[in-house]
């Protein structure tokens, strides 16, 4: 080869390399830009999960314990009318008058337990023909 086809041959290979490193180059300024932008990003969170932290406590630091006291009793209250209701109104239940033989049909006919059918026929006021209608879904 002659000196100038020697200079083309080294030029035309220098060519693809500088561009090879070139694109390298971009590649490695790319990623270190996604780098810096995930690590901007993570501090972000980071710092949004700080401040619900710090609103957290102080939110806990406004409750006192005067209100937790009241706001327990006034469950509690609520839960022992719930109770006295209840209670009353098995009390009202136990009051009806039933029949046995009524009992021992329901119980039969509908596949119930005694206690089953004794208690639906006491919802039902003691008639019968209430209580099947409301057990087969008929009202």
């Amino acid at each position: 080869m002659s000196k100038s086809t020697h200079k083309n041959a080294s030029t035309s290979e220098e060519k693809p390399l500088k561009e090879e490193n070139h694109v390298e180059r971009e590649e490695n300024d790319e990623e270190e830009e996604e780098d810096v932008e995930s690590s901007k990003t993570k501090a972000e969170e980071s710092s949004a999960m700080k401040k619900l932290d710090a609103k957290d406590e102080d939110n806990e630091k406004a409750i006192d314990v005067n209100t937790m006291k009241h706001l327990l009793s006034t469950l509690k209250a609520v839960e022992e009318a719930d109770r006295q209701a209840t209670l009353s109104h098995e009390k009202e239940l136990a009051a009806i008058k039933i029949s046995k033989d009524d009992v021992a049909f329901l119980s039969k006919e509908m596949n119930l337990t005694h206690a089953i059918a004794e208690r639906k026929l006491r919802e039902a006021q003691g008639n019968l023909e209430a209580c099947l209608k409301t057990l087969l879904q008929l009202v």
